[in-house]
């Protein structure tokens, strides 16, 4: 038994020994100095640039950012092209809390032609949090059509600052019509939650 450990082990330590041999001779053959490229190839000068397809538009902003002022964040699908089931739909945002100063929020909503649909502007003093900003049905405001794109801004300034430039977020919603399932589901919904 100790002779067949023996006789393995030297085996081992044979297969090794040939291996380390078989590396180390063939070393000096495999390292060269590499030849110069041949002068016509050379870099390219312009690298091929990702493009997007034209057909997925501009990507929107949902957050603002780069600015001493307050922070704004629109609550928003990460693809910020929200749909609703909604004919006056809510919209949400996150907005910061700046100490002792009051907030001035404006949000309009637009058709594709850019025709102006709703604007509201308002004046906010309240702690951090979510704001709401629901589409009036009483104010004379015609509900969205059905399989229309919207365009929303929203600007956000604070009111005591000098500096005219707000904090601007905007993206794009448009109204859907549920498939049957959808409207099945959300009828025999127990709560606003599961809704």
């Amino acid at each position: 038994m100790n002779s067949i450990k023996t006789f393995l082990k030297l085996i081992g330590f044979s297969i090794a020994l040939v291996l380390a041999f078989t590396i180390v001779t063939d070393l000096p053959t495999r390292v060269r100095a590499q030849p110069q490229p041949p002068s016509s190839q050379t870099l390219p000068s312009r690298w091929g640039a990702y493009e997007p397809d034209s057909s997925i538009g501009k990507p929107v902003r949902r957050e603002g950012g780069g600015t001493r002022g307050p922070a704004l964040t629109a609550l928003v699908p990460p693809n910020s092209r929200g749909a609703t089931l909604s004919a006056y739909p809510t919209f949400f945002f996150y907005v910061s809390k700046e100490e002792g100063k009051d907030r001035k929020m404006t949000f309009t909503l637009s058709d594709k032609s850019g025709q102006e649909i709703y604007k509201t502007i308002f004046t906010s003093t309240g702690p951090a949090g979510i704001v709401s900003i629901s589409l009036p049905a009483y104010a004379n405001l015609p509900p969205l059509d059905t399989g229309v794109s919207y365009y929303w801004t929203c600007d956000l300034s604070l009111v005591s600052d000098a500096e005219p430039e707000p904090v601007r977020l905007f993206g794009w919603i448009w109204r859907i019509n549920p498939r049957a399932e959808f409207k099945r589901d959300l009828e025999q919904a127990a709560s606003l939650r599961d809704r």
